[in-house]
């Protein structure tokens, strides 16, 4: 061997030897702050970085947590029901002008929002981090934004700088670079807060960022982030861009929710944790929260064209924890329920509803429900009991005093259902008020009509559960607790009126979920099913 090739391999050797020692070293110790190690294990997200701690929401993409491939045919389906959103709206394109340069990972977070006392208006702070992985064509695209948002607002930009960071400023939008952070946020302030938190403390320094995703598997596409703080001022700036009272819904005493999104063969799984301020919630919530619901058993009871599928706790417990949080309003209302019609529901048959309970809707015109909807649906309950004979004594008893009631105010009309009836009460009196009570095998059933009630399949044919989509995701639930919620997206479209359908669930064939507790902690696994 000659004297150079051997000094040629004494270096090669020499630096293998360096490279294997101080390599695993160097990931280690990490000197140019690139986090190698924990972007590959999923245990660093570059956008939280930029975050303010008190932000409402937050939404996270790691563009690494699924194989490219599958992540731009899933997108492509998405990208192909919707209208392009804004970026087609100013001329730009996802593919030609962002994903270039876009580095791996990419965040949108809620930082505040302002509802007015009357709930008549709602105006949200966010701002969009995205991380380069080429600062040069990201500048670019800053460049190429801000002067399309000019031409469409009509808004001449100003410049300023915050903390080092140049800053372009529209009345409705400010954007900048921030390292290898861009920064586009609703206004300035919001996107200063942003820099803020890079420099200082962010979101995923804060407790309960790491209460709400510690329970998340690691390797996630995406991950949402709501704090249980912001939920009821959420619910109220949703119910005005909605134009929808959603006042009911039950937000207090939840301390974070925490999502991580996969792509799965199937299509899109969501694992959902939430977890709850213990020591504020009642003992009767406390009951329902660590009640773990058994294998859900009344699919086989809903007819097989089902839209919506829900099953749940006893209507006892739920009934138990509602009027311990919703209280008095409540109490009254059934009280005086009772003093008109001689029985107290909330007394004489609420606490026997002491099985599975579960809710259906189905395709139909008729009732309340689509009257106040717009949709073709009608509703129809089932409430599981074990004491089936006491449940009926007080409804009889109910419709006996509507029937003696003097004035022609209702209709009563009777409707076999399995091997009991129903009995349909209707308004005459210019109302489209129809209710339809009654027991049949085991289970009391409430509906919108007494057609809708008739539709229950208790002699076990051409049933939700025998239909192969609700197969399908029995088979995706096989060694958990599930599912307890289906729901039939491409149903819900053929009972939606012209310009209701939201397009971009349209790829979407399916979305079921299921619930669990582990640890006093609220899991759900939710499967968006989509079309092949």
């Amino acid at each position: 061997m000659n004297e150079k090739r051997r000094n040629w391999i004494v270096v090669l050797v020499a630096l293998g030897l360096f490279v294997g020692g101080l390599g695993p070293l160097f990931l280690i110790l990490d000197p140019l702050d690139l986090h190698l190690v924990d972007r590959l294990s999923g245990d660093f997200d570059a956008a939280a970085l930029a975050v303010p701690p008190e932000s409402m929401a937050y939404v996270g993409v790691n563009l690494l947590g699924a194989e490219r491939e599958r992540l731009e045919a899933v997108g492509a389906q998405f990208a192909a029901a919707g209208d392009g959103g804004i970026l087609a709206e100013l001329g730009l394109s996802l593919g030609q002008d962002v994903l270039p340069w876009v580095g791996q990972y990419a965040g949108w977070a809620l930082v505040d929002v302002e509802v007015d006392s009357f709930n008549q208006t709602a105006v949200s702070h966010w701002v969009l981090i995205i991380e380069a992985r080429s600062t040069g064509p990201a500048d670019d695209f800053l460049t190429r934004l801000a002067e399309k948002w000019a031409a469409r607002g009509g808004a001449a930009a100003t410049s300023q700088s915050y903390e080092g960071v140049d800053l372009t400023v529209f009345p409705d939008l400010a954007l900048g670079r921030n390292g290898r952070l861009l920064l586009i946020g609703s206004d300035v302030a919001t996107v200063q807060q942003s820099i803020d938190a890079k420099n200082g403390r962010a979101i995923d320094e804060t407790d309960v960022y790491a209460e709400a995703v510690i329970s998340l598997p690691p390797s996630r596409l995406l991950t949402v982030f709501v704090n249980g703080v912001a939920l009821p001022t959420l619910r109220d700036a949703a119910s005005v861009w909605t134009e929808t009272n959603l006042g009911f819904v039950p937000v207090a005493d939840i301390y974070a929710v925490g999502v991580g999104g996969f792509l799965v063969d199937a299509g899109v799984r969501l694992d959902m944790a939430t977890t709850y301020d213990r020591e504020k919630l009642s003992p009767g919530r406390l009951v329902a929260l660590d009640s773990v619901m058994e294998q859900p058993q009344t699919a086989v009871y809903f007819p097989a064209n089902t839209i919506l599928y829900l099953a749940g706790q006893p209507f006892s417990q739920t009934w138990a924890a509602f009027i311990k949080t919703e209280g008095a309003d409540v109490a009254e209302s059934m009280l005086l329920l009772g003093q008109q019609f001689g029985f107290d529901p909330a007394t004489a048959i609420f606490p026997l509803l002491d099985s599975e309970a579960a809710l259906g809707l189905i395709p139909g015109s008729d009732g309340l429900l689509a009257a106040q909807t717009g949709l073709n649906v009608e509703g129809v309950a089932i409430l599981g009991t074990s004491q089936p004979a006491q449940v009926q004594q007080p409804l009889d008893g109910l419709l006996t005093a509507v029937r003696a009631i003097p004035l022609p105010i209702a209709k009563l009309t009777d409707f076999p259902v399995g091997s009991g009836q129903v009995t349909e009460v209707e308004a005459t009196l210019g109302s489209n008020l129809r209710l339809a009570v009654g027991v049949a095998d085991g289970y009391m059933v409430a509906a919108t009509t007494g057609a809708a009630a008739q539709s229950l399949r208790f002699d076990n044919t051409n049933t939700l559960a025998q239909t192969p989509a609700f197969q399908q995701v029995a088979e995706l639930y096989a060694r958990e607790n599930a599912p307890t919620f289906y729901l039939d997206v491409a149903g819900l479209h053929g009972v939606m009126g012209e310009g209701q359908a939201v397009a971009i669930l349209s790829p979407i064939r399916t979305i079921t979920a299921n619930a669990n507790v582990i640890e006093g902690i609220a899991l759900n696994r939710i499967y968006l099913l989509l079309e092949k």
